[in-house]
């Protein structure tokens, strides 16, 4: 807070006013002016976003998730899109640690998170403009694994008096969650939304793709893009789900063949040449 507020809360405090008192004091002086300026630097942030030409091509509802998950350096002049449940703690981590070393970083990578910029740095560039001043790549996921793990950690976790979404109860069946997929859930989370509605910018454009499938491999050929040599990748160790090697006991047929067909435009994008 600042040291006049603190000031005259201590001597609020110190002169025996009435609790009431020091407490209009703290939300008056302090609590609801913060509040207000933190909702208008959202909505200001969510107008930027909004108006990104990079974004015209990511679904309205994904906006601020999408806006809030790009990567950028500008000491290294990178943008990396995010991809939720697609090693991107991981990659956001070791990013970071080769800047500014591993000190202070958590295993959740929020520290990392919040030592890039968002896409409000580059919001007014057309993709064009981004692709020529920045070093612009992604990590990505097979869908199938990606929505198990989704599933694993966003859903089953939870108990049936949470709700996920508001409008699917946690802990229901893998079979049920697919179904809610289906039925139009694909894109209420960003989590298990289509990773072509993440990354804007087509993956033939991109200076490099990652996948999660090959990243010790392809993070060392992307850090020495960046760097000059290839960095060491800060494995997560936390909120793991292991979703890679269960897909085979997990997923039936049905269940394989409506992941494939949701998820088409993916697998098409980002894994057609091992497909074919």
């Amino acid at each position: 807070p600042p040291t006049g507020y603190r000031r005259t809360v201590e001597s609020a405090i110190s002169s025996s006013a009435p609790r009431r008192v020091v407490h209009c004091v703290f939300l008056f002086g302090y609590v609801y002016p913060m509040a207000f300026f933190v909702s208008l630097r959202r909505h200001l942030r969510n107008r930027a976003i909004a108006a990104s030409p990079l974004l015209a091509s990511v679904p309205p509802e994904l906006h601020s998730g999408v806006g809030k998950r790009v990567c950028v350096s500008r000491e290294k002049r990178f943008c990396y899109f995010r991809v939720p449940k697609a090693a991107n703690s991981t990659v956001t981590n070791s990013m970071a640690a080769a800047i500014y070393g591993q000190r202070g970083l958590d295993d959740s990578a929020n520290v990392a998170k919040a030592s890039f910029r968002d896409i409000t740095e580059i919001a007014t560039l057309t993709e064009e403009q981004l692709l020529a001043g920045y070093y612009c790549f992604t990590i990505v996921r097979h869908p199938l694994s990606r929505v198990l793990s989704a599933y694993l950690d966003k859903v089953q976790r939870h108990d049936a008096t949470q709700v996920v979404n508001g409008d699917i109860p946690g802990g229901v069946t893998f079979d049920y969650f697919l179904d809610y997929l289906a039925d139009g859930g694909i894109f209420k989370n960003i989590h298990w939304a289509p990773q072509d509605s993440i990354v804007p910018i087509h993956p033939d454009k991109l200076h490099f793709v990652g996948r999660v499938e090959n990243l010790d491999e392809d993070f060392a050929g992307l850090s020495t893009a960046i760097f000059g040599e290839a960095k060491p990748l800060m494995n997560r160790q936390s909120g793991r789900t292991g979703a890679a090697a269960k897909v085979a006991a997990v997923y039936t047929a049905r269940q394989r063949a409506l992941v494939e067909r949701l998820y088409a435009e993916d697998i098409r994008r980002f894994y057609a040449a091992a497909s074919g």
